[in-house]
């Protein structure tokens, strides 16, 4: 049970929305993503960089305690974004291209 839930009441926080939420908030920054509250895409790279490092932390500190399913999903994701970062660097942080990520 945490402060705001707990399983039975289906307020639950997963690792995967932790990721989610990460991972959402770094395509955002890349221009992947619209802003949720606005729509606009913009790049923001130094925050996406953070983002990005984050989850690496996250996945640094948890290694050889998550479950296959949550290594998979904090391993695509980083790859994606580190991917889409690199490209984002190399055109000079101009207007996004086409966005691979699929959002859920």
């Amino acid at each position: 049970m945490t402060a705001f839930g707990d399983a039975q009441s289906g307020l639950s926080v997963s690792f995967a929305d932790l990721v989610l939420m990460l991972a959402t908030m770094a395509a955002v920054h890349l221009g992947e993503v619209g802003d949720p509250v606005t729509g606009e895409t913009q790049r923001n790279l130094p925050a996406a960089g953070q983002m990005i490092d984050l989850l690496t932390v996250i996945q640094q500190k948890t290694q050889g305690n998550l479950e296959p399913d949550e290594v998979q999903l904090i391993d695509a994701w980083l790859y994606e974004l580190r991917l889409k970062y690199i490209d984002a660097t190399k055109d000079g942080g101009g207007a996004p291209e086409k966005s691979r990520i699929i959002m859920p």
